[in-house]
C-alpha cells in the first residue's frame, strides 16, 4: 500500500568472456523500487540493514553484502545511470551461489518455499526498530560482531531474552511497581519512630523502589514456544555449565543456575570455561533467533526448525 516493491532472485548464468573474461553466475540479487526517493543513509538503514539482519538471523551467521547500486532521483532507467557504492561493509567480492553453498548456509527460512514475504519481514523490522524493541536492538547489534568472546556473547544473549520479557510484560510491571511503592511507603511509615535516623536511612536505601525481576521468569517465558523446544530446554538444563552449578547447590533450579552464571560474569566475581559457555550459547542463540523470527511475523513451523534435534 505504500508503493514499495521488493524482489529477490537468482539471475541465470551470465557469460562476459567477450569483455573481461569473467563469469558471474547465480548471484542472489535484491531489487528495491521506492515509492519516493530517499538518501543513501535511508537506503542503508531502511533496506540494507534489515535485509542483512534477516538473512543473518535465518542462517545464524553474519551475512556479507557484496555490492550496492543505486539510481539518482529522476533517472530514466538507463543502465548507464546505475551508480556503484563503495564502503568497508561492501566486499565487492565475486559470489557464486551454488546449490552446495546454499545448503551449507543452512538457512531455516526460504521465503518462496515458506510463503513468506520478504517485504513484510522488512516492514516488521521497521516496526520493531521504531518501538526500540530490546531483542532486535540487542541481538541485531551483535549479529555482525567479529570474534566475540563466549563470555560477552553469553551476556548479550541473556540480555536479549531478559529485555524481550521486560518489553512484553511492561504494563504488568508498571502495575506491580505502583503496588510495590505503596507497600514500601506503608512499611517505612509504620517503622517511623521505632528506628534511629541512621537505621531508617539504611532501610530506605536498601529497599528498592521497583519490585524484583526474575531471570528465571524471563527464561520460562522464552521457552513458551512450539513443543519442539521442550528438547531445547532439556539440552540447556543438561548442559555442563548448569550441571556444575547445580552440583554446588542441590536446591538450585537449573534455570536459576543461568542466573548465577550471569551474575558472576556480569559482576566479575566468577569465570567459567569457554567450552561450557559455548555449549549454552548455542542453545540460547537458537532461542533468541526463534523469537526474532516470531517477532518478524514468521509462522511457528519456520522458527520451530531452530529447536534442538531429539538426538542431541
Amino acid at each position: 500500500e505504500d508503493g514499495h516493491t521488493l524482489k529477490a532472485w537468482y539471475p541465470s548464468k551470465i557469460n562476459t568472456h567477450d569483455f573481461y573474461n569473467v563469469n558471474i553466475r547465480y548471484a542472489p540479487v535484491v531489487k528495491v523500487s521506492l515509492a519516493e526517493p530517499i538518501g543513501l543513509r535511508g537506503v542503508i538503514e531502511q533496506w540494507l540493514d534489515p535485509i542483512r539482519g534477516i538473512a543473518s538471523i535465518a542462517t545464524g551467521r553474519s551475512q556479507p553484502l557484496h555490492s550496492l547500486k543505486v539510481r539518482p532521483d529522476g533517472d530514466d532507467g538507463a543502465p548507464w545511470n546505475l551508480a556503484q557504492v563503495f564502503g568497508t561493509a561492501l566486499t565487492q567480492a565475486p559470489f557464486d551461489s551454488t546449490a552446495h553453498q546454499v545448503d551449507k548456509a543452512g538457512s531455516i527460512l526460504r521465503c518462496a518455499a515458506d510463503g513468506v514475504s520478504l517485504l513484510d519481514l522488512v516492514r516488521a523490522w521497521w516496526r520493531l526498530k521504531a518501538e526500540q524493541h530490546p531483542l532486535i536492538e540487542t541481538y541485531g547489534g551483535m549479529l555482525h560482531a567479529r570474534d566475540s568472546h563466549p563470555r560477552s556473547r553469553f551476556l548479550l544473549l541473556i540480555q536479549s531474552l531478559e529485555g524481550m520479557h521486560g518489553h512484553d510484560t511492561r504494563d504488568e510491571f508498571e502495575i506491580r511497581t505502583v503496588q510495590h511503592v505503596a507497600m514500601r511507603t506503608e512499611v517505612l511509615a509504620t517503622l517511623d519512630g521505632h528506628l534511629a535516623p541512621r537505621q531508617k536511612q539504611f532501610l530506605k536505601r536498601s529497599v528498592s523502589k521497583e519490585p524484583p525481576r526474575s531471570l528465571r521468569a524471563a527464561l520460562e517465558a522464552a521457552f513458551d514456544l512450539p513443543d519442539e523446544f521442550t528438547q531445547t530446554r532439556a539440552a540447556l538444563e543438561a548442559s555442563l555449565l548448569v550441571n556444575r552449578l547445580v552440583a554446588e547447590d542441590d536446591n538450585l533450579h537449573p534455570l536459576d543456575a543461568i542466573r548465577v552464571a550471569r551474575n558472576g560474569l556480569a559482576h566479575g566475581t566468577r569465570g567459567f570455561d569457554a567450552y561450557d559457555l559455548d555449549q549454552v550459547n548455542e542453545i540460547l542463540d537458537r532461542l533468541v533467533r526463534a523469537h526474532a523470527l516470531r517477532l518478524l511475523g514468521c509462522p511457528p513451523a519456520i522458527f520451530g526448525r531452530l529447536a534442538m534435534p531429539p538426538d542431541r
